[in-house]
């Protein structure tokens, strides 16, 4: 009899307990992480382009979106994705001294140096370069950099605008430019991106050899080059890897007439 009255009891705190367990955080799906770093990034454009020089220069844009586009049109994570290309002036760094740094952010915008649009002659170099910065996106590591910090940039006073894109993050609280900051990619990140980009490059057509010139031409110039000696030898070392699993293209892209036209005005930026 006792223990029929303790029944209700026993129920009721295994109600409870079930009530207080966290639920499964249920995973973000793929097209809802691109829409989540697209409207971060929308932010962070705004507020990176602040603090960069930006080239407007129409015809050559129009050229390299397209040339964008040709690297990811069979790419099923870029495919159909909106993709912007722009040209800016290099920032010195402390030394004084100005590197080729090119950039990528969330919502497929790229951006090229200025210095490495003087000094390129073919237009695989080009598309190498543009293809190493949509590996960067597909890899996150830009997001990732931002995840990691994610304690020390908040709180984002620009939520109400932006519901549901990283609650939290405040971009004027962001490093874009320090040895640690936004685009600090590690060796081994880079090395992923260079072996993607080849993939990249092989899936437009493009002579997919691009990737080592525009490696040869850092080793060439270290005093402009975005990355050390180290990186560039492990991205290197990955790119020659990654060339020969893909069998020869047929009559690659290395200089199209179109490359040809633009490339002086590019010179001339």
């Amino acid at each position: 009899m006792q223990m029929a009255k303790n029944i209700p009891i026993v129920f009721l705190i295994v109600f409870v307990a079930a009530c207080a367990t966290t639920p499964d955080i249920k995973p973000v799906s793929y097209e809802e992480q691109i829409r989540l770093d697209s409207e971060l990034g929308i932010k962070i454009v705004s507020e990176f382009e602040q603090r960069m020089s930006i080239i407007k220069k129409t015809e050559a844009g129009i050229y390299l979106r397209n040339l964008a586009l040709r690297l990811t049109a069979n790419n099923p994570g870029l495919n159909g994705r909106p993709i912007g290309v722009q040209i800016v002036n290099d920032r010195p760094d402390e030394l004084k001294n100005t590197k080729w740094r090119n950039y990528a952010i969330p919502g497929n915008r790229i951006y090229l140096s200025k210095g490495f649009l003087h000094h390129v002659e073919y237009e695989n170099e080009l598309a190498a370069a543009i293809a190493m910065e949509l590996a960067n996106l597909l890899g996150r590591h830009a997001m990732s950099w931002v995840e990691k910090n994610k304690s020390s940039l908040g709180p984002d006073k620009f939520a109400q605008d932006f519901q549901g894109a990283h609650p939290g993050i405040d971009v004027t609280k962001i490093d874009y430019f320090g040895s640690g900051g936004l685009f600090s990619f590690s060796n081994k990140k880079l090395a992923e991106s260079a072996e993607l980009a080849v993939e990249l490059l092989y899936g437009g057509s493009i002579d997919h050899r691009g990737m080592l010139k525009i490696i040869e031409k850092y080793k060439s110039n270290p005093h402009v080059s975005p990355y050390s000696p180290a990186d560039l030898d492990l991205m290197e070392e990955r790119v020659r890897t990654a060339l020969k699993l893909f069998a020869p293209i047929r009559n690659p892209i290395v200089r199209s007439n179109e490359f040809m036209a633009i490339r002086e005005r590019l010179k001339q930026l």
